[in-house]
């Protein structure tokens, strides 16, 4: 099994740093990826995160509700979601492959509806 470390994104005085993230990716299409697993690394353990394939349910931001939409395109630097796809109101998010394992290590779509429906009674 092959394990590509993620970097955090470089800025201007800061250089790119290891994180505690790791990603494999298993490619099916031509020019990307369709299926890419978290994991994280922590004192040496390996622990293994959420699987996505194209067409997945993830999330790309949050404030108050977590906000989700669909992969549709996996890279080895940049995963693209789209949230309301095939409509006048579609937009697509790139996160870099750190920022998409910070929010998808355990990303559970179920109770993430449900956390939604519930915060947003209070907003």
């Amino acid at each position: 099994m092959h394990l590509t470390p993620v970097y955090s994104k470089a800025r201007k005085h800061y250089p790119a740093a290891l994180t505690e993230y790791l990603v494999k990716c298993e490619a099916v299409a031509k020019g990307g990826y369709g299926r890419i697993t978290v994991y994280r690394s922590k004192g040496g353990v390996v622990e293994q995160g959420t699987t996505f394939e194209l067409g997945d349910t993830a999330e790309y931001d949050s404030y108050n509700l977590k906000y989700t939409g669909k992969i549709v395109k996996i890279t080895n630097k940049v995963v693209s979601i789209t949230r309301y796809p095939g409509s006048n109101m579609a937009k697509t998010y790139r996160l870099s492959l750190y920022e998409f394992c910070w929010r998808n290590f355990k990303f559970n779509a179920v109770e993430t509806a449900q956390y939604n429906a519930n915060e947003s009674m209070y907003i």
